[in-house]
């Protein structure tokens, strides 16, 4: 493939991974289901959480939808072989998908699923990491903010230590960074330690 094929084969994955990405999954199953409009409730974030704490079987489902829209898009490069720092680049590109969606005026959520769907087709090792540390410090603190920001913390370490091309661990740095920004708030109160528990 040439130079300008390689473009338009990542320009239309780049797209796509943004566009799937960007499909709100935590808005669109409570509207069906309880024609309720997530964004006025709880935490007001279009995220798995904060569906989670009005029904745990609604929570579960837009956490399995939120992490098969981030794994389809690099499953989709992968069989048009794309390489590596491109399949990183779309997982970058879902993560803004789904911070910022077309379809709800660019107010989305954090973007934690969407990542540990792409991390597990993009470095299964950095995935395995990201859920055991979320898992853990879940368990012991009970809080779904703190254990992102320590999984993200770990998997970018393993993702470090096992990725060989170095430009792919920056643009996961990147993904990361832009999913610690989107925690500011929880940041903010956890370190007044007010930061809510999920249970």
């Amino acid at each position: 493939m040439n130079l300008l094929g390689r473009k338009t084969v990542f320009l239309s994955i780049a797209l796509l991974s943004y566009l799937i990405g960007s499909i709100p999954f935590a808005w669109i199953i409570p509207k069906l289901v309880r024609k309720e409009d997530i964004r006025e409730t709880g935490s007001k974030n279009v995220g798995a959480t904060n569906v989670f704490r009005r029904s745990k079987v609604m929570g579960l489902l837009v956490l399995s939808t939120d992490l098969a829209k981030g794994a389809i898009p690099i499953a989709c490069g992968k069989i048009m072989g794309t390489d590596p720092v491109c399949a990183y680049l779309c997982g970058l590109f879902v993560v803004i998908g789904h911070i910022f969606p077309l379809w709800l005026k660019f107010k989305g959520g954090k973007g934690v699923a969407a990542n540990l769907g792409a991390l597990t087709l993009l470095n299964p090792a950095a995935a395995v990491s990201f859920f055991i540390s979320w898992s853990s410090t879940f368990a012991i603190s009970k809080i779904s903010s703190l254990s992102t920001l320590v999984a993200l913390a770990t998997s970018i370490f393993v993702c470090a230590m096992t990725e060989e091309n170095k430009i792919s661990v920056f643009v996961y740095v990147i993904t990361s960074i832009l999913i610690t920004y989107k925690h500011k708030e929880n940041i903010e109160l956890l370190l007044k330690d007010e930061e809510k528990r999920l249970f």
